[in-house]
């Protein structure tokens, strides 16, 4: 049986993306994340503006609920 290039590669694909979410997951469990999570809110509230929030709502908004 002949395995194509696209399987193998389609496959390493995925092995790889189950392996950066298991350590995703791992990092976020330990609350490891919470510094990183701050220092963004920290960026994004420092940048913020009444404009850039009006642009923001506006996806949000139509989105189904």
């Amino acid at each position: 049986m002949r395995v194509s290039v696209r399987l193998v590669l389609g496959l390493a694909a995925a092995v790889a993306a189950l392996a950066l979410f298991l350590w995703l997951a791992d990092f976020v469990e330990d609350k490891a994340a919470v510094p990183f999570d701050a220092s963004v809110r920290g960026w994004v509230h420092a940048h913020s503006s009444p404009t850039l929030t009006s642009f923001m709502r506006q996806p949000a908004s139509r989105m189904p609920t």
